[in-house]
C-alpha cells in the first residue's frame, strides 16, 4: 500500500473517532484512547483523553504479531475495543461497527483483526 493512500486510511480513521468521543469538549471515551495508528514507519499515539503525539521510525511488527508493515495497523483498548469485539452484543455497538466497516471498505479496503486488540487494513 502506498504512502498517499495509508495517510489517508489513518486521517479518515482519526476523523471518524473523533467524531464518536462522547464528551467531545474535553475528549474523553475517545475510540482511540490508549491507541495508536501506525502507517508510514511512524504511528500516531493517543493518550487516555485521545490527544495524539507522533512517534517517528516505529514499526507495527516490533509490537504484535499480526501487523504488515507495509500497510495501516492500529492497537487499541477501550471504545474501539468494544465495538469491534462486542458489536454482536450490543445494538449501539453493531452500528458503530458496521460504520466503521463502511468507512474502510468506502476506501477500497477490509480489515482484519490479528488479535482482539488489533487489526491490519489491507487493499481490495
Amino acid at each position: 500500500m502506498n504512502k498517499r493512500k495509508q495517510t489517508q486510511i489513518a486521517t479518515a480513521i482519526e476523523k471518524w473517532c473523533y467524531r464518536h468521543a462522547e464528551d467531545r469538549e474535553n475528549n474523553l471515551y475517545h475510540p482511540l484512547s490508549d491507541g495508536r495508528i501506525y502507517f508510514n514507519g511512524k504511528a500516531w499515539s493517543y493518550d487516555s483523553r485521545g490527544n495524539k503525539r507522533v512517534i517517528e521510525n516505529v514499526s507495527p511488527s516490533e509490537y504484535f504479531e499480526y501487523a504488515d508493515d507495509e500497510s495501516v495497523n492500529m492497537t487499541f483498548e477501550g471504545k474501539l475495543y468494544q465495538i469491534l469485539n462486542y458489536h454482536w452484543d450490543n445494538e449501539y455497538l453493531g452500528r458503530l461497527q458496521e460504520e466503521f466497516y463502511q468507512l474502510i471498505d468506502g476506501l477500497g479496503c477490509w480489515y482484519e483483526l490479528g488479535n482482539a486488540w488489533n487489526l491490519t487494513i489491507c487493499e481490495r
